[in-house]
């Protein structure tokens, strides 16, 4: 039963219909391709077979019952030819005591072509399941739990990033305010006070602060009381960097 299961789950194959044609001629391990044969779909539609890939899911199950075949077995599926697999499904749904869902065999397909539709393109999820796309929308494609979870996980992303951006353009705004009013990247570059040769004893003529050039120092003794007001209005919004520079520069004017 397992390998029927696997058939419906990830194959997206009409059960029982589809998976009663199989032979191993139909399973070109080489390319990774399964044949599936379609005798509905030929019969409404005029499709006789499709190919499929044989996806991750589908490779260990087929494998296994290669290994098992008798020798010379022309059918993949052996068992459950005689009988309806839905009796023998419902049989081992109550001894794992899992509650059957309804249309047991269909919803499994659904299931895979739902998963398919969400990562390829429609007309390719269309074409290995075996439909139209009037017919997937109508009676497969379904809404899941995860569809929701995505929907809220790239809403809060995308809010994350706006903040972000926000927040990183404010901080430019607020950085170029203060270029503009003296204080910027060229303190960075500022050049330390210099040791004398004599050594560390104190002079009468102290050497002059090169810190800043007396250009930096005219701009900054001509910031007004405006200014002050606006420095502190901005002052939590400042980036670490920019306050150190700004407390240096007090501290050389006291």
């Amino acid at each position: 039963m397992a390998p029927i299961v696997a058939l419906a789950r990830y194959g997206a194959l009409r059960i029982p219909s589809e998976y009663l044609t199989l032979t191993w001629d139909d399973v070109d391990w080489a390319n990774e391709k399964l044949t599936v044969h379609a005798p509905k779909t030929k019969r409404y539609e005029g499709k006789e077979k499709r190919v499929i890939p044989i996806f991750p899911e589908l490779r260990e199950p087929l494998n296994e019952v290669r290994e098992l075949a008798p020798k010379g077995a022309e059918h993949i599926i052996t068992k459950y030819r005689g009988e309806n697999p839905r009796t023998g499904f419902l049989r081992i749904l109550r001894r794992a005591r899992v509650d059957p869902w309804p249309r047991l065999f269909h919803n499994l397909r659904a299931s895979r072509e739902t998963e398919l539709a969400d990562q390829f393109p429609e007309h390719v999820a269309c074409y290995w399941a075996g439909n139209s796309k009037v017919i997937a929308r109508k009676h497969y494609l379904q809404v899941t739990d995860e569809h929701y979870k995505s929907a809220l996980q790239k809403a809060l992303h995308s809010s994350a990033t706006k903040g972000h951006i926000a927040g990183l353009a404010k901080r430019q705004e607020t950085q170029k305010a203060l270029e503009n009013k003296g204080f910027g990247s060229e303190c960075a570059s500022c050049t330390s006070v210099q040791v004398a040769e004599e050594g560390l004893e104190l002079s009468t003529n102290p050497p002059k602060n090169t810190r800043f050039s007396d250009s930096r120092a005219a701009k900054c003794a001509a910031l007004g009381d405006d200014d002050l007001a606006r420095l502190v209005d901005v002052w939590p919004e400042l980036p670490e960097d920019i306050r150190k520079q700004i407390i240096d520069l007090m501290d050389d004017w006291t």
